[in-house]
């Protein structure tokens, strides 16, 4: 407790017993035993306070890199969407039952459509909620 140990509170016992006399030596170690033990306290209300606002701090740096890690894969997926796909001929007519490679593309690219749309609803998301954190 602040460095102090049982031998040094004893002698500030007695130097106060000697200075103020007993009855109000008393009242003053009682004094200064409520101020030690509010102080204590006020300690581990301001420890408690640290660990969480270091919680808080370690969740925001997390979605921010959820966050930047999503733009990228956003930026990757528009890339990738918005880059001129080739479709190739094919020389023999495709078969009723066998869709057209050109379906496959056209089905491949509005799959990755959708998925870009997610994936920009999730950023938007996180963005609003680590805005929600900061304020």
């Amino acid at each position: 407790m602040l460095g102090v140990g049982f031998d040094e509170l004893v002698l500030i016992a007695l130097v106060a017993f000697v200075i103020l006399g007993p009855e109000r030596a008393v009242v003053a170690l009682l004094t200064l035993g409520r101020a030690l033990t509010k102080l204590k306290r006020l300690s581990e209300i301001a420890r408690r306070e640290l660990q969480l606002q270091g919680k808080q701090l370690q969740e925001s740096a997390r979605l921010n890199f959820d966050a930047s890690a999503l733009k990228s894969s956003l930026t990757a997926l528009k890339r990738e969407s918005l880059a001129p796909v080739e479709l190739k001929q094919s020389v023999v007519a495709p078969t009723p039952s066998a869709p057209s490679p050109s379906v496959n593309k056209r089905q491949e690219i509005l799959a990755l459509k959708h998925e870009l749309a997610a994936l920009e609803r999730r950023l938007q998301y996180l963005e609003r909620e680590e805005r929600d954190e900061r304020e």
